[in-house]
């Protein structure tokens, strides 16, 4: 039941990530900016600006990593269509061949939807980023709110990317597993 209905809720969820991010981003930002004009929140200056940094520096960090696996993946497709237009196989050896699990993930739908969420990660994780500095560069007192509420949401986009990041991870060691030989017991 609860397995389910996680199910359900992860399949709404990527079909939009990246709306699904900032709705819940701005959600949790709105909440803090709210606990702040009742003052149960206390701002500090110099620890917002700070965390502004720190959620500037680690979303440009993601980005780049994240950048860095789509690219790996996409070079390793171009690098296994490149092997298959090369190899010349007889009858005997095709029906020998299985495909290699790399080659089963890049023919499935898995790898597009990869792909896809990969790229929408980089989008958004460069927009915090690029809005984190630039609020940086623009700082005075009047941004103070806007900044520490701009925090929290950067807070949650870094999160839910990372969290659709390794979700996507286990999807493709899951698989994996499926279509991987069963190996024998260990001693």
């Amino acid at each position: 039941m609860i397995l389910s209905l996680i199910d359900i809720l992860l399949d709404r969820y990527f079909k939009y990530p990246i709306l699904y991010d900032v709705i819940i981003g701005l959600t949790i930002s709105s909440i803090t900016f709210l606990l702040q004009l009742k003052e149960v929140l206390q701002i500090e200056e110099e620890r917002v600006f700070q965390t502004l940094s720190d959620v500037s520096n680690i979303s440009l960090t993601l980005t780049g990593l994240i950048l860095t696996m789509l690219t790996v993946l996409i070079t390793f497709k171009s690098n296994a269509m490149v092997k298959d237009q090369k190899s010349e196989l007889t009858e005997k050896e095709v029906e020998n061949n299985e495909p290699n699990l790399f080659e089963l993930f890049f023919q499935s739908e898995l790898y597009f939807v990869t792909v896809s969420h990969l790229k929408g990660s980089i989008a958004v994780l460069l927009l915090c980023s690029t809005i984190g500095y630039a609020l940086r560069f623009l700082l005075n007192d009047t941004l103070l709110y806007f900044s520490y509420s701009f925090n929290w949401l950067g807070l949650s986009i870094i999160v839910l990317a990372i969290v659709r990041t390794v979700i996507q991870v286990n999807e493709i060691l899951s698989l994996q597993k499926k279509n991987s030989p069963k190996s024998p017991p260990s001693k």
